[in-house]
């Protein structure tokens, strides 16, 4: 089954639209998937080394980043914006 994780900080002012962004483009596809929340905390900011807000789909990055070994926080810049819902139902569709 395809997994699709949104790994985020809770504080983090970007969250809210990448959540609705991602909750859109599921909502526009016709099969199944698991959808998971990983809400890190101030001590695990970079869990898995993508940074915050990021989207895996079956544990590959949306924009293709590579894992980082850096410890501390790490914010994650989108160069052209935030993904938008289309963008995004196309990345899990090219996945599934």
């Amino acid at each position: 089954m395809l997994t699709v994780e949104f790994q985020y900080v809770s504080k983090c002012p970007r969250v809210k639209e990448m959540a609705s962004n991602i909750k859109t483009a599921i909502s526009q596809l016709d099969f199944e998937l698991e959808y998971v929340e990983n809400v890190l905390d101030e001590e695990h900011m970079n869990v898995k080394g993508f940074g915050c807000p990021s989207l895996l789909v079956n544990g590959r990055d949306l924009m293709g980043k590579v894992k980082c070994e850096i410890e501390g926080p790490l914010c994650r810049v989108y160069p052209k914006g935030m993904p938008s819902a289309d963008e995004i139902k196309k990345f899990i569709i090219c996945n599934y």
